[in-house]
């Protein structure tokens, strides 16, 4: 049992070893296991008996409600993320909800499979219209970058500040330091993403000869990517896709 909290719902067990190991990790996370307890209610509330945070459960948490701003609300859906995502780290296969949102006053909206499907498609199959080098090594760390902000719900500027010293891919977890709110977090990795990003490292230092603190370096290696090359090459992605409308609601990052 954590600290302040009493926990009661099915997902119990899951919920107070993330706390604990965050805890014992340096972080205070107090705020998030508030925000664990009134999900561990919810859960009880919605009669939850098997510990699998699935995409109904997720859009069900993820509605706004009429007390809340957007901003409280991307507060509970982070956490969320990152409980999904250590359930994950011990083989249980649970929903990623991922701040990929369409305005809205209500609801936070989330991709479909199929749009999702679609829009990684674009990601990966994109070939880049001028032949050098460095625009092939950044279509690769778009790639990663995106699956890093898909599945582990990071911030577009946590994602491209990450540097190396901040990747642990031996356990599969990311520090973020100095997130919103001036907050320090571990983020954990998937194991088919942890794979991944093993192999990008690889390719990085071995084919591009790449030596930067930086995990996804821009063009100039000692820099980051620029946050506005990001949602462009995002949305540039998107207007590719069949669900791209012209006047529509875009999704973004």
């Amino acid at each position: 049992m954590s600290g302040h909290y009493s926990f009661t719902s099915c997902f119990a067990p899951f919920i107070e070893s993330m706390i604990t190991e965050k805890r014992n990790a340096g972080f205070q996370y107090e705020h998030a296991e508030w925000i664990l307890h009134k999900f561990d209610e919810f859960c009880n509330q919605e009669q939850v008996e098997t510990p699998v945070i699935t995409q109904e459960l997720a859009g069900k948490w993820g509605t706004l409600r009429k007390t809340e701003t957007k901003v409280t609300l991307a507060g509970r859906i982070s956490v969320l993320r990152q409980l999904s995502l250590y359930m994950q780290a011990y083989g249980i296969k649970c929903y990623v909800p991922r701040n990929f949102t369409r305005k809205s006053n209500r609801s936070a909206y989330v991709l479909s499979i199929e749009e999702i499907q679609s829009l990684f498609l674009e990601i990966d199959s994109y070939q880049p219209t001028i032949n050098a080098e460095v625009f092939h090594r950044l279509a690769l760390e778009y790639r990663i970058l995106f699956r890093m902000l898909f599945c582990c719900g990071l911030r577009v500027s946590e994602a491209r500040k990450l540097r190396l010293d901040t990747v642990d891919l031996e356990n599969g977890v990311l520090k973020i330091y100095q997130s919103k709110g001036s907050n320090d977090r571990l983020v954990y990795l998937p194991d088919d993403l942890r794979q991944l990003c093993c192999e990008y490292l690889k390719i990085m230092t071995v084919k591009y000869k790449i030596k930067s603190e930086w995990f996804f370096p821009a063009s100039d290696p000692a820099k980051v990517l620029q946050v506005a090359s990001v949602g462009k090459r995002f949305h540039r992605a998107w207007e590719q896709t069949p669900y791209a409308r012209e006047g529509a609601l875009q999704p973004t990052v």
